[in-house]
């Protein structure tokens, strides 16, 4: 009987070890497609602006 309820005791910690991994494991997912998607903002600003230079650019040149 003793050995059963270790095994149960090890079993629930496990799990709730393995829940609170996943958990973090989601929350850091979620930073990192929060940076890709803010990166990928930055970015696209960064077009806008290279393409009005260049724009201007090729203005200046005609």
């Amino acid at each position: 009987a003793g050995d059963s309820l270790k095994l149960r005791g090890t079993s629930v910690t496990n799990y709730r070890t393995r829940k609170n991994n996943m958990r973090r494991k989601v929350k850091e997912a979620q930073l990192l497609g929060g940076l890709e998607k803010l990166n990928e903002l930055k970015r696209e600003r960064m077009d806008c602006k290279k393409r009005k230079e260049f724009w201007k650019y090729l203005r200046i040149k005609s």
